[in-house]
């Protein structure tokens, strides 16, 4: 690490100096950092501003300490941007929601076009449970939104996309929130069904333009009951 440049507030500098050590070394998860007092050395700055950096570093899931170790390059996550959303839903604005529905779409049309090419068998036989599941659950008129949301994280999971499964589960108290308000008539439960199949089926006979498209027919049918409950 170089001395700090002027200009910028300590903390920043270091946050800064620390963030670009790790990509310039091309630093990989588990990698060690060097310890605290080595980094003010190199820095040329106190303890408190190169303190500061790595606790914000730890917030945004870059480092991590542990005990009686030191400091290590942590595994790439976007959870810590999951906790401030949650943190968050209940100042959602119908707006907002509407953007999130958006953003929701494009991740699930993706990840059908991705499962369809790379599902395996063990992702299907998944599907085929939670499918099982969800019909007798209807033919008991039960609530489904276990099952229902339960079928899109198999299929977000069978992209194996780990980014995409991770920016899904940012949307997942969105996507309860929503549920939970929607109507859970019988022709909405069945049709729900009926798309979850097909695009199984879809997915199961790997044609990703058909599972894409059907896929975005069950959003367009999703919005319009959000639409229609007023959200």
């Amino acid at each position: 690490m170089e001395p700090l440049e002027p200009g910028l507030r300590l903390y920043e500098g270091a946050f800064e100096a620390i963030r670009q050590y790790v990509v310039r070394q091309k630093l990989k998860p588990g990698d060690p950092l060097p310890s605290e007092r080595q980094m003010q050395q190199q820095l040329g700055i106190s303890r408190a501003p190169v303190r500061e950096a790595l606790r914000v570093l730890q917030s945004v899931g870059m480092i991590e300490a542990r005990q009686g170790k030191g400091l290590f390059v942590k595994e790439m996550t976007l959870q810590p941007m999951v906790d401030t959303f949650v943190s968050h839903l209940e100042l959602f604005d119908r707006d907002s929601f509407a953007h999130l529905q958006e953003l929701r779409q494009m991740l699930e049309l993706g990840a059908a076009e991705l499962a369809a090419k790379r599902r395996t068998d063990h992702d299907l036989k998944c599907m085929v449970s939670i499918l099982g599941s969800m019909r007798q659950r209807i033919d008991r008129q039960e609530f489904v939104l276990e099952e229902d949301l339960g079928f899109h994280d198999l299929l977000v999971q069978a992209s194996h996309n780990p980014l995409i499964d991770q920016l899904y589960a940012f949307l997942t108290p969105f996507l309860v929130a929503v549920r939970e308000g929607g109507e859970q008539t019988d022709q909405v439960l069945n049709e729900c069904m009926a798309d979850h199949t097909a695009i199984y089926e879809a997915v199961r006979d790997q044609d990703a333009g058909l599972a894409t498209r059907l896929m975005q027919e069950h959003m367009e049918s999703v919005r319009r009951q959000i639409e229609d409950s007023d959200l």
